[in-house]
């Protein structure tokens, strides 16, 4: 089992408290599971990735067409 969190999991980020919340519980779970599993073979492991550009505050290519549909280069930025 490969659980996926977020260094956010192990260092809150200042004003993401949501965020930091849901990988602190990422966190825990896995934790929960290592210790839950430790003798029967399973295999427990917590990624946990640091920051990742992937533009995904600024990308609109794939916004639902209920919501305006993609943002072209011409319209968006933040």
């Amino acid at each position: 089992v490969v659980n996926t969190a977020s260094m956010a999991g192990m260092y809150g980020i200042r004003n993401s408290g949501p965020y930091n919340a849901s990988k602190y519980a990422v966190v825990g779970i896995t934790e929960t599971m290592m210790g839950e599993n430790r003798k029967t073979g399973i295999g427990i492991s917590l990624l946990c990735p640091g920051v990742v550009n992937t533009n995904l505050n600024t990308s609109g290519r794939n916004r639902q067409d209920q919501y305006g549909g993609a943002i072209t280069e011409s319209e968006g930025s933040l």
